[in-house]
């Protein structure tokens, strides 16, 4: 509540102009990498929080109608958002950078984090690697047994990836 009353009386507070180099595009997306501090503790995109720019209310508002990345919607002063954007605070959504980003921060041996950029997979691989470089399968059969755990994952267009206790271990696909 007390977020909520802080963030009412922020907005509504008037600010002096700004001469925006950068401006926000109404269905735009963007990632707030102060950790979500404007709106409290909701779940976002990793450690960075987003918010989706709905509607641009016009001069006589000066706002933006924003939806957080918990759903709820508010008006956010045109100027806070310009600001933000044009310090870094608040980053256009780049579904490639923030892709690479994720597979570079892994760690992995660099030949899997190249494969999983080129969308390619390697035996060995774990289940998170495969993800990463494929995506998520249509569908997936497990079998359990004294062996340990087998998958199969069934992907589009006849590609089958099989797993053995969680690693790599083949795959099929029809050329």
């Amino acid at each position: 509540m007390k977020t909520v009353i802080f963030l009412l009386t922020l907005f509504l507070v008037s600010s002096p102009s700004l001469s925006a180099e950068v401006k926000p595009q109404v269905g735009q997306t963007l990632l707030d990498h102060r950790g979500g501090e404007w709106q409290g503790e909701y779940p976002g995109i990793g450690s960075d929080r987003w918010i989706r720019i709905l509607r641009d209310l016009g001069s006589e508002w000066d706002s933006y109608v924003v939806e957080l990345s918990n759903g709820r919607k508010i008006q956010v002063r045109r100027w806070l958002i310009e600001e933000q954007l044009n310090t870094g605070i608040l980053t256009t959504y780049d579904p490639v950078r923030m892709r690479i980003a994720t597979i570079k921060s892994k760690g992995w041996p660099e030949h899997i984090q190249e494969a999983v950029l080129q969308r390619k997979i390697i035996l060995g691989m774990t289940k998170q690697q495969v993800e990463l470089s494929w995506g998520k399968p249509e569908r997936i059969n497990r079998s359990v047994g004294t062996w340990g755990v087998n998958e199969q994952w069934v992907y589009e267009g006849q590609r089958y990836i099989y797993f053995q206790n969680g690693k790599l271990t083949s795959w099929q696909d029809s050329k």
